[in-house]
Protein backbone atom coordinates (compact mmCIF):
# COMPACT_ATOMS: atom_id res chain seq x y z
CA UNK A 1 0.00 0.00 0.00
CA UNK A 2 1.41 3.29 -0.85
CA UNK A 3 1.84 6.63 1.17
CA UNK A 4 -0.89 8.46 -0.76
CA UNK A 5 -3.50 5.35 -0.53
CA UNK A 6 -2.35 4.77 3.49
CA UNK A 7 -3.36 8.78 3.56
CA UNK A 8 -6.79 8.41 2.00
CA UNK A 9 -7.44 4.96 4.03
CA UNK A 10 -6.53 6.72 7.09
CA UNK A 11 -8.66 9.28 6.51
CA UNK A 12 -12.15 7.53 5.84
CA UNK A 13 -11.11 5.82 9.32
CA UNK A 14 -10.81 9.55 11.12
CA UNK A 15 -14.33 10.05 9.09
CA UNK A 16 -16.22 7.20 9.84
CA UNK A 17 -15.31 7.47 13.25
CA UNK A 18 -16.52 10.95 13.40
CA UNK A 19 -19.63 9.84 12.16
CA UNK A 20 -19.77 7.98 14.54
CA UNK A 21 -19.12 9.78 17.23
CA UNK A 22 -22.39 11.22 19.67
CA UNK A 23 -21.38 14.90 19.85
CA UNK A 24 -24.43 15.55 21.97
CA UNK A 25 -23.02 13.16 24.06
CA UNK A 26 -20.15 15.58 24.39
CA UNK A 27 -22.02 18.41 24.93
CA UNK A 28 -24.32 16.70 27.78
CA UNK A 29 -20.77 15.67 29.28
CA UNK A 30 -19.05 18.88 29.33
CA UNK A 31 -22.09 20.79 30.13
CA UNK A 32 -22.68 18.90 33.44
CA UNK A 33 -18.82 19.09 34.57
CA UNK A 34 -17.80 22.25 33.38
CA UNK A 35 -21.07 24.33 32.95
CA UNK A 36 -20.40 25.55 29.35
CA UNK A 37 -24.37 24.81 27.89
CA UNK A 38 -24.46 27.84 26.30
CA UNK A 39 -21.11 27.63 24.33
CA UNK A 40 -21.57 24.03 23.64
CA UNK A 41 -24.97 24.01 22.48
CA UNK A 42 -24.22 26.54 19.40
CA UNK A 43 -21.12 24.63 18.87
CA UNK A 44 -20.63 22.99 15.33
CA UNK A 45 -19.45 19.33 14.93
CA UNK A 46 -16.13 19.92 14.73
CA UNK A 47 -15.87 16.50 12.60
CA UNK A 48 -18.40 17.93 10.37
CA UNK A 49 -17.97 18.54 6.45
CA UNK A 50 -17.81 22.38 6.89
CA UNK A 51 -15.18 22.30 9.54
CA UNK A 52 -13.24 19.59 7.99
CA UNK A 53 -13.14 21.53 4.69
CA UNK A 54 -12.13 24.95 6.66
CA UNK A 55 -8.94 22.90 8.31
CA UNK A 56 -7.62 21.47 5.05
CA UNK A 57 -8.30 25.33 3.06
CA UNK A 58 -6.33 26.95 6.15
CA UNK A 59 -3.42 24.69 5.89
CA UNK A 60 -3.51 25.06 1.91
CA UNK A 61 -3.84 28.74 2.00
CA UNK A 62 -0.79 29.04 5.14
CA UNK A 63 1.07 26.79 3.20
CA UNK A 64 0.80 28.83 -0.19
CA UNK A 65 1.03 32.57 2.22
CA UNK A 66 4.01 31.12 4.42
CA UNK A 67 6.18 30.28 0.60
CA UNK A 68 5.70 33.87 -0.36
CA UNK A 69 8.96 35.99 0.47
CA UNK A 70 7.54 38.65 3.00
CA UNK A 71 4.41 37.21 3.92
CA UNK A 72 4.62 36.16 7.32
CA UNK A 73 1.89 33.72 9.49
CA UNK A 74 0.55 36.74 11.29
CA UNK A 75 -0.10 38.35 8.01
CA UNK A 76 -1.54 35.18 6.22
CA UNK A 77 -4.14 35.09 8.88
CA UNK A 78 -5.14 38.63 9.08
CA UNK A 79 -5.62 38.44 4.71
CA UNK A 80 -8.01 35.63 6.04
CA UNK A 81 -9.84 36.91 8.50
CA UNK A 82 -12.62 39.02 6.78
CA UNK A 83 -13.76 35.26 5.41
CA UNK A 84 -13.99 34.16 8.92
CA UNK A 85 -17.03 36.95 9.75
CA UNK A 86 -19.70 34.68 8.76
CA UNK A 87 -18.28 31.59 9.97
CA UNK A 88 -19.38 30.04 13.24
CA UNK A 89 -16.83 30.80 15.95
CA UNK A 90 -15.56 27.22 16.19
CA UNK A 91 -15.16 26.74 12.20
CA UNK A 92 -13.35 30.58 11.83
CA UNK A 93 -11.24 29.24 15.12
CA UNK A 94 -10.31 25.71 13.46
CA UNK A 95 -9.46 27.73 9.82
CA UNK A 96 -6.85 30.40 11.24
CA UNK A 97 -5.47 27.48 13.91
CA UNK A 98 -4.42 25.72 10.73
CA UNK A 99 -3.66 28.93 8.68
CA UNK A 100 -0.88 29.53 10.72
CA UNK A 101 0.49 26.06 11.18
CA UNK A 102 0.68 26.06 6.69
CA UNK A 103 2.21 29.49 7.49
CA UNK A 104 5.10 27.93 9.59
CA UNK A 105 5.41 24.99 7.30
CA UNK A 106 5.27 27.35 4.00
CA UNK A 107 8.01 29.32 5.31
CA UNK A 108 10.48 26.03 5.08
CA UNK A 109 10.06 25.53 1.36
CA UNK A 110 11.61 28.60 -0.20
CA UNK A 111 14.52 28.24 2.70
CA UNK A 112 15.21 24.68 1.14
CA UNK A 113 14.57 24.84 -1.94
CA UNK A 114 16.05 28.14 -3.35
CA UNK A 115 17.94 29.18 0.18
CA UNK A 116 15.62 31.90 0.52
CA UNK A 117 13.41 32.77 3.87
CA UNK A 118 9.91 32.75 3.24
CA UNK A 119 9.04 35.24 6.02
CA UNK A 120 11.73 38.02 5.56
CA UNK A 121 11.92 39.91 2.58
CA UNK A 122 14.40 42.00 3.58
CA UNK A 123 16.79 39.23 2.66
CA UNK A 124 14.73 37.57 0.06
CA UNK A 125 13.57 40.15 -2.55
CA UNK A 126 15.78 42.97 -1.69
CA UNK A 127 18.85 40.93 -0.69
CA UNK A 128 19.80 42.76 2.07
CA UNK A 129 21.63 41.11 4.91
CA UNK A 130 20.49 42.45 8.30
CA UNK A 131 22.72 43.15 11.33
CA UNK A 132 22.64 40.75 14.46
CA UNK A 133 21.50 42.52 17.02
CA UNK A 134 24.18 42.51 19.17
CA UNK A 135 26.49 44.28 16.44
CA UNK A 136 24.23 46.69 16.40
CA UNK A 137 23.76 47.36 20.18
CA UNK A 138 27.84 48.00 20.00
CA UNK A 139 27.49 50.24 16.88
CA UNK A 140 25.04 52.16 18.44
CA UNK A 141 27.21 52.59 21.54
CA UNK A 142 29.84 53.57 19.90
CA UNK A 143 28.44 56.29 17.79
CA UNK A 144 26.88 57.82 21.43
CA UNK A 145 28.67 61.46 21.71
CA UNK A 146 30.66 62.26 25.24
CA UNK A 147 28.74 63.71 28.08
CA UNK A 148 31.45 66.37 29.02
CA UNK A 149 30.78 68.62 32.46
CA UNK A 150 29.80 71.72 30.50
CA UNK A 151 26.62 69.50 29.82
CA UNK A 152 26.03 68.43 33.48
CA UNK A 153 24.03 70.49 35.61
CA UNK A 154 25.10 72.30 39.16
CA UNK A 155 28.30 72.45 40.54
CA UNK A 156 31.12 70.30 39.75
CA UNK A 157 32.28 67.79 42.25
CA UNK A 158 35.67 66.42 42.31
CA UNK A 159 36.18 63.25 44.15
CA UNK A 160 39.55 61.05 45.06
CA UNK A 161 39.49 57.64 46.28
CA UNK A 162 43.47 55.80 46.60
CA UNK A 163 45.00 52.97 48.11
CA UNK A 164 48.63 52.56 48.97
CA UNK A 165 49.77 49.07 48.22
CA UNK A 166 53.12 47.55 50.53
CA UNK A 167 55.00 44.68 49.30
CA UNK A 168 53.33 44.33 46.07
CA UNK A 169 55.58 41.86 43.65
CA UNK A 170 54.30 43.59 40.66
CA UNK A 171 55.17 47.10 39.45
CA UNK A 172 52.70 49.80 39.03
CA UNK A 173 52.82 49.28 35.08
CA UNK A 174 52.11 45.56 35.86
CA UNK A 175 49.21 46.30 38.08
CA UNK A 176 47.20 48.83 36.11
CA UNK A 177 48.05 45.99 32.89
CA UNK A 178 46.04 43.37 34.99
CA UNK A 179 43.68 46.09 36.30
CA UNK A 180 42.87 46.81 32.20
CA UNK A 181 41.93 43.31 31.79
CA UNK A 182 40.40 42.09 34.55
CA UNK A 183 38.44 45.62 34.21
CA UNK A 184 35.27 43.66 34.59
CA UNK A 185 35.95 41.14 37.46
CA UNK A 186 37.47 44.09 39.59
CA UNK A 187 34.43 45.80 39.21
CA UNK A 188 31.62 45.49 42.23
CA UNK A 189 27.99 44.65 41.33
CA UNK A 190 26.66 47.65 41.89
CA UNK A 191 29.12 48.85 38.31
CA UNK A 192 28.19 45.41 36.39
CA UNK A 193 30.20 45.77 33.12
CA UNK A 194 28.91 42.00 32.28
CA UNK A 195 25.54 43.14 31.97
CA UNK A 196 25.51 42.76 27.90
CA UNK A 197 26.53 39.83 26.63
CA UNK A 198 29.24 40.48 23.71
CA UNK A 199 30.14 44.45 25.29
CA UNK A 200 33.70 44.68 25.31
CA UNK A 201 35.11 44.84 29.06
CA UNK A 202 38.82 45.21 28.58
CA UNK A 203 40.28 49.01 28.97
CA UNK A 204 41.18 49.64 25.20
CA UNK A 205 41.76 53.32 23.81
CA UNK A 206 38.30 54.31 22.14
CA UNK A 207 36.26 51.27 23.22
CA UNK A 208 32.89 52.20 24.96
CA UNK A 209 32.25 50.21 28.39
CA UNK A 210 28.57 49.31 28.81
CA UNK A 211 27.75 48.97 32.70
CA UNK A 212 24.45 48.51 34.72
CA UNK A 213 23.75 50.87 37.47
CA UNK A 214 21.04 50.40 40.14
CA UNK A 215 18.27 52.05 39.33
CA UNK A 216 19.20 53.68 35.69
CA UNK A 217 20.12 50.24 33.70
CA UNK A 218 22.67 50.21 31.35
CA UNK A 219 25.14 53.57 30.81
CA UNK A 220 28.07 53.46 28.82
CA UNK A 221 31.75 55.47 29.31
CA UNK A 222 34.94 55.61 26.70
CA UNK A 223 38.36 55.10 26.85
CA UNK A 224 39.43 58.66 26.04
CA UNK A 225 43.16 58.32 27.07
CA UNK A 226 45.29 55.40 28.00
CA UNK A 227 49.01 54.76 28.61
CA UNK A 228 50.96 52.25 30.68
CA UNK A 229 49.71 53.45 34.23
CA UNK A 230 46.88 55.86 33.74
CA UNK A 231 43.33 55.51 31.67
CA UNK A 232 41.08 58.51 31.40
CA UNK A 233 37.16 57.63 30.60
CA UNK A 234 34.80 59.97 29.86
CA UNK A 235 30.55 59.46 30.40
CA UNK A 236 28.28 59.14 27.33
CA UNK A 237 24.64 60.84 26.90
CA UNK A 238 22.67 58.68 28.58
CA UNK A 239 25.00 58.37 31.60
CA UNK A 240 23.65 60.21 34.96
CA UNK A 241 26.56 62.20 34.94
CA UNK A 242 28.33 64.00 32.86
CA UNK A 243 32.16 64.33 33.36
CA UNK A 244 35.13 61.86 33.24
CA UNK A 245 36.89 59.30 35.33
CA UNK A 246 40.45 58.87 35.60
CA UNK A 247 42.42 56.03 36.84
CA UNK A 248 45.76 56.00 38.13
CA UNK A 249 48.95 53.49 39.33
CA UNK A 250 52.01 55.10 40.32
CA UNK A 251 54.70 54.56 42.86
CA UNK A 252 54.98 56.26 45.95
CA UNK A 253 58.61 55.81 47.40
CA UNK A 254 58.41 51.82 48.49
CA UNK A 255 54.67 51.92 47.71
CA UNK A 256 52.16 51.46 44.95
CA UNK A 257 49.35 53.98 45.03
CA UNK A 258 46.14 52.95 42.82
CA UNK A 259 43.63 56.16 42.39
CA UNK A 260 40.70 57.24 41.07
CA UNK A 261 39.62 60.48 40.21
CA UNK A 262 35.99 61.56 39.45
CA UNK A 263 35.25 65.16 37.73
CA UNK A 264 31.48 65.26 37.58
CA UNK A 265 28.45 67.02 37.50
CA UNK A 266 24.78 65.69 37.72
CA UNK A 267 23.63 65.21 33.64
CA UNK A 268 20.17 66.69 34.81
CA UNK A 269 18.10 67.85 37.89
CA UNK A 270 16.38 64.67 37.89
CA UNK A 271 19.67 62.96 38.54
CA UNK A 272 20.73 65.39 40.82
CA UNK A 273 17.99 64.77 43.28
CA UNK A 274 18.80 60.65 42.50
CA UNK A 275 22.59 61.15 43.33
CA UNK A 276 22.24 63.56 46.48
CA UNK A 277 20.00 61.25 48.17
CA UNK A 278 21.44 57.69 47.32
CA UNK A 279 23.29 57.77 44.62
CA UNK A 280 26.88 59.11 46.04
CA UNK A 281 26.56 56.93 49.23
CA UNK A 282 26.51 53.95 46.50
CA UNK A 283 28.96 55.95 44.27
CA UNK A 284 31.46 55.88 47.36
CA UNK A 285 30.99 51.98 48.83
CA UNK A 286 31.42 51.01 44.97
CA UNK A 287 34.86 52.65 44.63
CA UNK A 288 36.57 51.47 47.91
CA UNK A 289 34.81 47.91 47.45
CA UNK A 290 36.53 48.20 43.86
CA UNK A 291 40.33 49.89 45.43
CA UNK A 292 39.97 46.88 48.03
CA UNK A 293 39.98 44.02 45.42
CA UNK A 294 42.74 45.85 43.19
CA UNK A 295 45.10 45.51 46.36
CA UNK A 296 43.94 41.46 46.39
CA UNK A 297 45.09 41.44 42.73
CA UNK A 298 48.51 42.92 43.63
CA UNK A 299 48.83 39.98 45.74
CA UNK A 300 50.39 42.34 48.81
CA UNK A 301 48.55 44.01 51.53
CA UNK A 302 47.28 47.97 51.84
CA UNK A 303 49.56 50.58 54.15
CA UNK A 304 46.60 52.41 55.41
CA UNK A 305 42.30 51.95 54.59
CA UNK A 306 41.28 53.53 51.72
CA UNK A 307 41.01 57.11 51.63
CA UNK A 308 38.49 59.53 50.26
CA UNK A 309 38.11 63.04 49.78
CA UNK A 310 36.01 65.29 47.93
CA UNK A 311 35.32 69.01 47.43
CA UNK A 312 33.39 71.29 44.57
CA UNK A 313 36.07 73.17 41.93
CA UNK A 314 36.06 76.72 42.26
CA UNK A 315 34.97 78.62 38.90
CA UNK A 316 39.06 78.52 37.14
CA UNK A 317 39.62 74.69 38.12
CA UNK A 318 36.16 73.92 36.71
CA UNK A 319 37.51 75.79 33.11
CA UNK A 320 40.79 73.03 33.43
CA UNK A 321 38.66 69.97 33.95
CA UNK A 322 36.55 71.04 31.06
CA UNK A 323 38.88 72.09 28.81
CA UNK A 324 41.24 68.84 29.47
CA UNK A 325 38.79 66.63 29.13
CA UNK A 326 37.27 67.79 25.48
CA UNK A 327 40.66 68.38 23.92
CA UNK A 328 40.98 64.24 25.21
CA UNK A 329 38.03 63.86 23.25
CA UNK A 330 39.11 65.70 20.24
CA UNK A 331 42.64 64.20 20.41
CA UNK A 332 41.19 60.66 20.22
CA UNK A 333 38.99 61.26 17.44
CA UNK A 334 42.04 62.74 15.30
CA UNK A 335 44.02 59.95 16.04
CA UNK A 336 41.35 57.60 14.66
CA UNK A 337 41.23 59.94 11.41
CA UNK A 338 44.69 59.56 10.73
CA UNK A 339 45.90 56.86 8.84
CA UNK A 340 47.55 54.29 10.59
CA UNK A 341 51.09 54.18 9.79
CA UNK A 342 51.23 57.61 11.37
CA UNK A 343 48.96 57.25 14.63
CA UNK A 344 49.31 54.87 17.67
CA UNK A 345 47.88 51.18 17.10
CA UNK A 346 43.87 51.50 18.63
CA UNK A 347 44.01 50.04 21.97
CA UNK A 348 47.60 50.89 22.43
CA UNK A 349 49.46 53.16 25.08
CA UNK A 350 50.19 56.05 22.81
CA UNK A 351 53.58 56.81 25.28
CA UNK A 352 55.49 55.46 28.68
CA UNK A 353 55.90 58.39 31.58
CA UNK A 354 58.87 58.69 33.08
CA UNK A 355 59.23 58.29 36.56
CA UNK A 356 60.09 62.12 37.21
CA UNK A 357 56.43 62.90 35.58
CA UNK A 358 53.87 63.77 38.12
CA UNK A 359 50.46 61.66 37.60
CA UNK A 360 48.33 62.82 41.01
CA UNK A 361 46.18 66.52 41.19
CA UNK A 362 49.10 68.91 40.57
CA UNK A 363 49.43 67.39 36.64
CA UNK A 364 45.92 68.00 35.98
CA UNK A 365 45.13 71.31 38.56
Amino acid sequence: MGPVTMSFHSFSLWSGRCQSFQWSEMVTTASNRFGWKIWLAHSPNPCDGQTSMAAFGGVAWGILGGALPGISPSITMALLLPFTYNMAPTTAVVMLACTYIGAEYGGSIPAILIRTPGTNALTGVFGIKPTPLDTGLRKLADSMPEQTPDKGVGLLKRRRYWVDIAGSPLTPEELFARFRLRFAQLTPLTMDVRAEPGAPTVLELGTTITMALPVRGNVQVRVEQLTPNEATLVTLVGHPLAGGLRFLSERRGALIRFEVQIYDRPANLADWFLMRTVGESVQSMSWESFLEAMVVESGAVAAAAVHHEEDFLDEDKVERVERWLKELVAERKRGQRQSTASSPLPGRPKRRRSTEESLGEDALL
